[in-house]
């Protein structure tokens, strides 16, 4: 059964730099911000952030003007839709979704209103599952704000005019909480409550269409987008963007590797053209693809094998630049085996 991506960067977009380099920009996995046991791999997702009838008040100018029924129990389940969604580009967990009584009362942000552990471990049993993530309480509420201001346009004639612009925004404001239950350890791993903010915003040349624009009916999908990302990191291995610098230049046939990468993005391709580079007679040649075949292996998920070309590269000539670079693999190289150990994982695998 799959249970991750392959170690090695995706995602990746080149952009040419001058002085000879290129830098290519990718994701690398990173481990979970919090350890979860990867024995931890049939969980439930248990819903229980908002009632259906959960309302969040609508303010304007700090004063309620009306309140958006609702909208908390539906973002809640968009935010169960994103984060399966998110693990199915890790497979981290099997998720089984789990179904709260909705005559029961809804979890709240309030400590003390939480599920306890032997309502937990009762879920668990009876969904069969290793552990729970939990939604345990959610609350928002939506700020509705106007701008005005005069702007340029070009008339149906063709002339530049003058006109009022009027921008209603709706600031949603969503705060979550969430915990992860080990049923195997009988324990809380996670505790976990963060706010987020996300502007929804309208033009519009009349200020009756603006001040038509319904509050109630913004839509928070990208709201729950945002708050499942940032959970779902906390308890699997994620994936975050950042660049690495390989030479371009030294002679006409690194110049051609490199244009063809640029093209294609094949690494494989490239490294097996470095390779009879690297005891080229030009000493700059040789230091060069031997460093690029390094940036090479970890772009296709051996941080150990990259660190073994970046040697051969210092035998020629340790410079600023390899040594930054040693100092960075070492540190993926530790971030590997934390990964390969979250996801029960060998690190060659």
């Amino acid at each position: 059964m799959i249970r991750k991506r392959l170690f090695a960067a995706y995602l990746a977009v080149l952009f040419l730099t001058g002085c000879g380099t290129s830098l290519y920009y990718a994701e690398f996995i990173y481990p979970s911000k919090v350890y979860i046991p990867a024995e931890l791999y049939k969980v439930g997702y248990l819903n229980r952030a908002a009632s259906p009838g959960q309302t969040a008040p609508i303010y304007r100018e700090g004063e309620v003007i009306d309140y958006a029924p609702g909208i908390v129990d539906r973002t809640a389940k968009k935010i169960a839709n994103a984060i399966e969604a998110e693990n199915e580009s890790m497979h981290r967990y099997n998720i089984t979704r789990v179904e709260w009584d909705i005559k029961k009362d809804a979890g709240t942000l309030k400590k003390g209103n939480e599920l306890t552990a032997a309502q937990a471990d009762s879920v668990c049993l009876w969904e069969l599952v290793d552990g729970l993530i939990i939604a345990e309480g959610a609350e928002m509420q939506l700020d509705v704000r106007g701008d005005f201001e005069m702007v340029t346009v070009t008339d149906d004639r063709g002339n530049l005019v003058r006109v009022p612009e009027f921008t209603a925004r709706s600031v949603v404001t969503l705060t979550m909480r969430w915990r992860f239950y080990d049923y195997v350890g009988k324990v809380f791993l996670d505790d976990y409550e963060e706010t987020y903010t996300y502007t929804i915003s309208n033009i519009t040349y009349s200020e009756e269409e603006a001040m038509s624009l319904n509050p109630r009916e913004v839509s928070t999908l990208d709201l729950a987008n945002i708050a499942a990302v940032d959970y779902f990191s906390r308890i699997a291995p994620f994936w975050m963007e950042d660049f690495r610098m390989y030479y371009q230049t030294g002679n006409s046939e690194m110049y051609r590797i490199a244009n063809e990468l640029e093209y294609d993005g094949d690494w494989e391709k490239a490294a097996k053209g470095w390779t009879e580079l690297t005891d080229d007679p030009d000493q700059k040649v040789a230091h060069r693809s031997r460093f690029n075949l390094a940036v090479a292996a970890e772009m296709l998920g051996n941080p150990k094998k990259a660190k073994e070309w970046l040697e051969k590269a210092e035998e020629i000539k340790e410079t600023k630049e390899t040594k930054k670079y040693m100092e960075r693999l070492e540190g993926q190289i530790l971030l590997y085996e934390v990964v390969a150990r979250q996801l029960g994982l060998d690190e060659e695998e």
